[in-house]
């Protein structure tokens, strides 16, 4: 294949622009080899080659066996499975609620005639990391590793609801709320939570205890507690290991469908402090199943009376923060122009928004 990434040094140009441009690069690489077409597999692949790039860094995998796998011309297929095989293993990779992030047999699932693809993704991890590691980018590894490889396969499918927050958007939402609590009052020792309902790969809470500790200090950022929740497993474990790249190692990810009754994130019903968030939209919910699965969860909508049937999951989400939130507590969520606007059930919802549960800031 060549030299896949050119000049990626830092000195020579953005550790963004040069992440983006290899990964760009490795995409076109799977569509030419062609073998690996599907979108979540490639991710898979990428994911996991990041996180053996990770267990070098952590000590987890020696400096011997790392050495091979960095020499394009020793570099083999079956010494990279049995590395990160043996890596896998290791408590770090292991989340609550979770057991191995990478599944009950962790595998690459590379094979023999896949050294090209596979040398490059590790070669990418390596430069993506020593970006973040020089402090001269604030990369979201595995949001971009999403972007280039899944995220237009959800374009058109309302049912998966899976897309990630552009960067711009997660810093500009964190920046935001972090002015906001600024005079929030913390009691000391308390721990202050953070949850995401609908956290996709985890990237508003790993940039949240990013800076909340450059803003508030370490002693402060040892009380923060970061918790989301999704119903689809793959972004549960990409968000595990978003927290793993982040050091996040106290905070929790967990997988279930956030407006049902009993769900995990329903054990923080009302202790949570804010909400940063973009929720699923499209998805419609009946109200006769909300009545019967959801009654806590999200109890404006599960006991209205109205003859409306249905109730779209941009709205249902936001009566799910509700019950959520502690009193006082802040929501900063990305809501679509028809909420903004809403009339009918909508309009009453946010009469409680900003009426009845006045306690409580959007």
């Amino acid at each position: 294949m060549g030299n896949l990434f050119g000049d990626l040094s830092t000195e020579t140009q953005p550790p963004y622009f040069a992440i983006y441009q290899s990964l760009q690069q490795v995409r076109a690489a799977f569509h030419r080899e062609g073998r690996i077409s599907d979108a979540n597999a490639k991710l898979d692949k990428t994911v996991k080659l990041l996180a053996l790039h990770f267990g070098y860094l952590k000590g987890l995998v020696s400096d011997a066996d790392y050495t091979i796998l960095s020499d394009r011309k020793n570099f083999k297929v079956s010494h990279l499975n049995r590395v990160f095989a043996q890596m896998a293993r290791e408590p770090v990779f292991h989340r609550r609620g979770i057991g191995s992030i990478f599944g009950d047999n962790p595998a690459t699932i590379f094979r023999e005639g896949d050294e090209g693809i596979a040398f490059d993704l590790l070669m990418v991890a390596r430069h993506a990391f020593g970006a973040q590691k020089d402090g001269k980018a604030e990369i979201d590894i595995l949001n971009e590793a999403f972007g280039h490889h899944v995220r237009d396969n959800f374009r058109n499918h309302t049912e998966d609801a899976q897309y990630m927050t552009p960067p711009e958007i997660v810093n500009f939402m964190v920046g935001m709320g972090i002015e906001m609590i600024r005079e929030y009052p913390v009691q000391a020792g308390a721990t202050f939570v953070v949850a995401d309902p609908s956290c996709g790969v985890g990237s508003f809470l790993t940039r949240w205890r990013t800076i909340y500790a450059q803003k508030f200090g370490k002693e402060r950022s040892r009380t923060l507690k970061c918790v989301g929740q999704d119903k689809v497993d793959r972004m549960v474990r990409l968000s595990a290991v978003n927290f793993m790249f982040s050091e996040n190692h106290g905070d929790d990810v967990f997988l279930g469908n956030t407006i049902c009754d009993g769900s995990p994130i329903s054990e923080y019903d009302g202790l949570v402090d804010i909400i940063l968030t973009n929720p699923p939209f499209g998805a419609r919910f009946s109200v006769d199943d909300l009545r019967i699965n959801s009654r806590d969860s999200t109890p404006f909508y599960a006991t209205a009376l109205t003859r409306t049937k249905v109730v779209e999951s941009e709205m249902l989400f936001l009566d799910r923060y509700l019950t959520l939130l502690k009193p006082g507590g802040i929501c900063l969520t990305i809501v679509p122009d028809g909420v903004v606007s809403a009339g009918d059930l909508g309009r009453s919802l946010d009469s409680i928004w900003h009426g009845t549960r006045k306690s409580s800031r959007s």
